[in-house]
C-alpha cells in the first residue's frame, strides 16, 4: 500500500494532502490521469487534505490507514489497519531500527505536474 503527498500550486489556490493510492485506484476512474487530460490532486475526502489560502484542514480514515492528527510532537501519523504499524510522515524524523517504511522523493517536471 502507498501513501502520496502532493502540493498543487495554481493561480487560483494552493492544496497539499496525503493519498491512500490502493483506494483512489478502488473508487476513481485513472484513465484521464494517465492520459493527462486531469491532475491527480488531493481532495477533501483524502487520508489528509489542506487548502493554504482558506486555511481548511481535514483528515480521514481510509478502508486501509488510521489517521492519528492527535499525536502532539509527532505530527501527523497514519496506521495501516492490516498490520497496525505506524507510517510517521515527518521527513525530518530519524528512521527507527524496526521502521519498514520507504521514502522515496519524487520530483515530478511536466506541462501537467509543475
Amino acid at each position: 500500500m502507498t501513501i502520496i503527498f502532493i502540493r498543487c500550486k495554481s493561480k487560483k489556490n494552493e492544496i497539499s494532502g496525503y493519498i491512500d493510492l490502493a483506494h483512489r485506484l478502488k473508487t476513481e476512474d485513472f484513465v484521464p490521469y494517465y492520459d493527462g487530460s486531469k491532475n491527480l490532486t488531493p481532495k477533501p475526502t483524502d487520508l489528509s487534505f489542506y487548502n493554504w489560502d482558506t486555511n481548511l484542514c481535514v483528515s480521514n480514515d481510509s478502508p486501509n490507514f488510521k489517521v492519528d492528527a492527535s499525536s502532539g510532537m509527532q505530527g501527523l501519523l497514519f496506521r495501516n489497519k492490516r498490520d497496525r504499524k505506524v507510517i510517521n510522515v515527518d521527513p525530518n524524523k530519524n528512521k527507527q531500527s524496526d521502521e519498514t517504511t520507504t521514502r522515496i522523493p519524487i520530483t515530478v517536471k511536466s506541462d501537467h505536474y509543475i
